[in-house]
């Protein structure tokens, strides 16, 4: 029997091989399947339990009633909707993003979706001003209700700091995620929202919506609801970021996605640090919790910086609001007096996150930056890469970043940076089959 020399993932297992991740999601995929089968069954038996002439004669009734099970979500559906974003291809003309203009995106574009095969017509891409080094991608399938939002978003800080090499690999991530490994339930979430409408329609019927076993019955509900999508994705998101590693791979290469994470994970680290000194300065007392996370997101500019010129700028956006403050307003002491529970719930929780990053620190971190080579303008090359790959498996135990999520402190359905890069070196040779075919 042969030895199986895969190297080991964060969690003990395996590294996957390429071909196991595309089986699982699709055993996931006929499990979620049955799922939406059982759901048009439950519609059926709920719709005939229910008295619709009395929906239609109590409709403030009926409308939270029905708020009470999906309000959650449709209220996350109305914040994308009215997110800020532009398409690229109604960008203006002299609208610059570092190196980037509007032509030089669809370009790139283009030939990430021509390097992956995918067929017209192709989503949209929009721009968002957020500053983290990151993207995603959206696709409701709600019957074209909602088609206005799907696409792939790009955050605007990653044309500021990815080179088009590796702009175009998160370009083929999200590509990935859009239109090849997803789940099923997440693109018919119209059948999830249908049947908790209807079951809330008729928990309020049974109920008249005047007891507290009303609500109980229609958070129940709602969680349940929850639980079941949310089940099969905490057991597959995983998997489906793994391959989409693989996908983005493919527009551009192993070497450009390796590159391209150990950037994002530097950038994560770099703003968990910049938020440890933000709490701190909150637990100063000289601005509430809130103020202080909302002068690090003002303050933070894009683009790259040092890790000093951004804890300066931080300070100087925490001074102006710091003076501010003094000033005595009725519109502060209404806040204070209405929400003076919620800042206090706040600090609480940045006060918990400020012990868990502390406990960061104190663990050990790969050194890897040792390893790139000088004179570069790229991090790794193909004549250095193996020996962060060598270093990542001498020590399996140490993170390459020292980020809650890395060590299992914070959830998060991504895998590990080291995994995410010991998946694409020993998949790497089905991943340039895949895309080149030889």
């Amino acid at each position: 029997m042969p030895i199986d020399r895969r190297p080991m993932a964060t969690n003990g297992k395996p590294i996957p091989k390429l071909q196991e991740l595309v089986d699982d999601l699709a055993t996931t995929n006929r499990i979620g399947f049955l799922w939406l089968v059982l759901q048009v069954v439950c519609m059926a038996v709920v719709g005939y339990m229910i008295d619709w002439p009395a929906v239609l004669l109590a409709p403030l009734t009926s409308s939270v009633a029905i708020g009470l099970v999906v309000g959650q979500p449709i209220i996350s559906i109305l914040r994308l909707w009215t997110q800020n974003k532009k398409e690229i291809g109604a960008l203006k003309e002299t609208t610059r993003f570092g190196q980037y203009d509007k032509h030089r995106l669809l370009s790139i574009f283009q030939e990430t979706v021509r390097r992956l095969g995918i067929p017209k017509p192709h989503p949209r891409v929009f721009i968002t001003p957020d500053k983290t080094l990151n993207a995603s991608s959206v696709r409701l399938g709600l019957l074209g209700l909602v088609r206005s939002l799907n696409g792939i978003y790009l955050n605007r800080q990653v044309l500021h700091r990815l080179t088009p090499d590796e702009l175009q690999d998160l370009m083929g991530h999200e590509l990935g995620h859009y239109s090849k490994y997803y789940l099923l339930n997440s693109r018919l979430m119209i059948l999830s929202l249908t049947l908790g409408a209807m079951l809330g329609l008729l928990i309020g019927q049974w109920t008249g919506m005047s007891s507290f076993l009303s609500l109980i019955l229609s958070a129940a509900c709602a969680s349940l609801l929850g639980k079941i999508d949310g089940s099969l994705w905490v057991s597959v998101g995983p998997k489906i970021e793994y391959l989409c590693d693989s996908y983005g791979s493919q527009a551009s290469s192993v070497l450009t996605s390796i590159n391209g994470l150990l950037k994002i994970g530097l950038e994560a680290e770099m703003q968990q640090q910049i938020q440890k000194h933000a709490i701190l300065e909150a637990r100063r007392g000289e601005l509430s919790s809130q103020s202080v996370l909302q002068a690090v997101q003002q303050a933070i500019p894009f683009g790259s910086v040092s890790r000093e010129e951004l804890l300066k700028s931080v300070e100087r956006e925490i001074a102006k609001r710091a003076d501010r403050s003094k000033n005595v307003s009725l519109t502060g002491f209404l806040d204070y007096a209405w929400n003076s529970g919620t800042h206090a719930a706040l600090d609480e929780e940045l006060e918990a996150e400020l012990q868990k990053l502390e406990i960061l620190e104190t663990l050990p971190r790969l050194a890897w930056e040792e390893l790139l080579p000088s004179g570069t303008d790229s991090l790794f090359d193909e004549y250095t890469v193996g020996n962060l790959i060598e270093l990542i498996m001498a020590q399996p135990n140490a993170p390459l970043f020292r980020l809650l999520t890395e060590i299992g402190l914070q959830y998060d359905y991504h895998p590990p940076f080291r995994d995410r890069i010991l998946f694409l070196w020993y998949n790497r040779r089905d991943i340039e089959f895949t895309r080149t075919g030889w």
